[in-house]
């Protein structure tokens, strides 16, 4: 029997899938069904998120497709779409970030991304179509951060929002890490995710 949630964890750079496994048992949301891929040699794709986009090809595509592939799984499973969360943290953050980005639609329910942004160069222009209304995203980031500036998931949030994405943000003076309080965000986004679901689901039997 299907569960609330469909999670697709997607660890770190030289990380391991524990590791984001770990965070995702951490939020405290119970009643979900975990897919946790793993990168080859811990790394989604080699370069800085930031640089050019065919600088981190094939491996890019790669890592996208394999996302495709765990949503797939959970779609053929019978879960909805809205069912569906994305999870990660750093370079998974933007991974996740990115996949949603290039989707047309609604193509999950919520992201979780802990100190991450989408991907390419800072001269970049993503594509601004319509299409996320219904996506649920938290994103989170440092003012400081070393390995994300603040400002890429600054423009992220934006970028989102004019998608038609709910979004929510924190940015403050903090280390490049997960703690309590990012724990407790994403709690509040599955909470939210799985409210806005009965919802849809109540609107359609009535109508």
């Amino acid at each position: 029997m299907n569960r609330k949630f469909a999670v697709i964890g997607l660890h770190g750079r030289g990380q391991s899938v524990t590791s984001i496994r770990q965070l995702i048992t951490m939020i405290g949301i119970s009643d979900i069904e975990i897919i946790v891929p793993e990168a080859t040699g811990g790394t989604w794709y080699p370069r800085s998120f930031l640089a050019p986009l065919s600088e981190n090809e094939p491996h890019l595509s790669n890592a996208l497709a394999t996302i495709e592939t765990a949503r797939a799984h959970f779609l053929g499973e019978g879960y909805q779409r809205s069912q569906i969360v994305l999870v990660g943290f750093s370079q998974g953050a933007a991974l996740a970030c990115e996949f949603v980005g290039r989707s047309k639609n609604a193509c999950v329910g919520g992201v979780v991304a802990w100190h991450g942004g989408r991907i390419g160069p800072p001269t970049i222009a993503w594509p601004e179509a319509d299409g996320l209304y219904g996506v649920q995203v938290l994103l989170t980031g440092g003012d400081v951060d070393p390995f994300v500036p603040a400002d890429r998931t600054r423009a992220t949030v934006a970028h989102l929002q004019k998608r038609g994405a709910t979004v929510a943000s924190r940015i403050e003076d903090r280390p490049h890490a997960v703690d309590q309080k990012d724990l407790q965000l994403a709690r509040d986004l599955l909470v939210s995710v799985d409210a806005h679901r009965q919802l849809d689901a109540r609107s359609l039997l009535l109508s």
